[in-house]
């Protein structure tokens, strides 16, 4: 499984400070499976899911805000 991680930062061209958050990434919601021994993630990466979710709004409406355009366009 590292091999894997390392491969895919390396297509991805970032590297994660901490590579267990892109395992959880990668983790089907609801399968249920244990990662690795520290952590159990019963409901997949919905957790994970959740905080994507709102950065990316955070993101999109911090772009929006300074633009200064209206809400409607």
């Amino acid at each position: 499984m590292l091999l894997a991680v390392e491969n895919l930062q390396s297509t991805l061209t970032y590297q994660f400070t901490n590579p267990r958050h892109l395992l959880e990434v990668l983790k089907a919601a609801g399968s249920g499976q244990n990662i690795d021994q520290s952590r159990t993630f019963i409901d997949g990466n919905k957790r994970l899911a959740q905080l994507g979710d709102a950065v990316m709004k955070l993101a999109l409406l911090e772009d929006w805000y300074a633009s200064g355009t209206d809400r409607g366009l």
